[in-house]
């Protein structure tokens, strides 16, 4: 099955966790922390000093053993890295090879947060709107233009893109049960 090759099962059977990573030397061992410590106490019939552990033992244990749920290693998609071909800078023209603008010429002109590009047509030369693109459905050209004077305001984000869904109201109680005839 999939969990047979995941990286947590070869992680286990490669024993890597044994290794050190390289270029890293073995930490040299400390001399071992005496267990018990000994503390001085007031009063005249207390004897004067007690021995005492080092660390405390915890004050309550669990009654029954149950399995706590291991941290994943995945990283959120918000926290992905970026990146950006390189061929693909602000002002270069595009050709898109897929959706419904399939063939047109845009120009880039930024990157959005989630790593899509934002493009447009200009709409008033091709009818292509400001859209969001995926890189992989783009051919960059060597064509450039310069978009130094064109200002791309703040609000311009992938929330601006976002579809608006409108709230359903919950019907009253009676009105469940009430057929509408007119």
């Amino acid at each position: 099955g999939v969990m047979r090759w995941s990286s947590s099962a070869s992680f286990g059977k490669k024993a890597r966790y044994r290794f050190s990573k390289p270029g890293q030397k073995s930490p040299a061992k400390a001399a071992a922390k005496p267990t018990t410590v000994e503390k001085k106490i007031g009063g005249e019939k207390n004897g004067g000093t007690r021995t005492v552990q080092a660390k405390r033992m915890r004050k309550s244990y669990e009654t029954q053993e149950c399995s706590h749920r291991l941290g994943t290693r995945k990283t959120r998609f918000q926290e992905h890295k970026r990146k950006l071909r390189a061929s693909i800078t602000p002002g270069t023209v595009l050709i898109l090879v897929a959706g419904p603008y399939k063939g047109k010429h845009v120009v880039f002109l930024k990157q959005l947060g989630t790593g899509l590009l934002l493009v447009t047509g200009p709409y008033i030369l091709n009818g292509c709107p400001l859209r969001r693109v995926n890189q992989r459905y783009v051919i960059a050209t060597k064509t450039k233009l310069d978009i130094s004077a064109v200002i791309l305001p703040e609000s311009i984000n992938d929330t601006y893109f976002k579809k608006q869904r409108s709230k359903k109201t919950k019907p009253a109680e009676g009105e469940i049960f009430e057929s509408k005839k007119e």
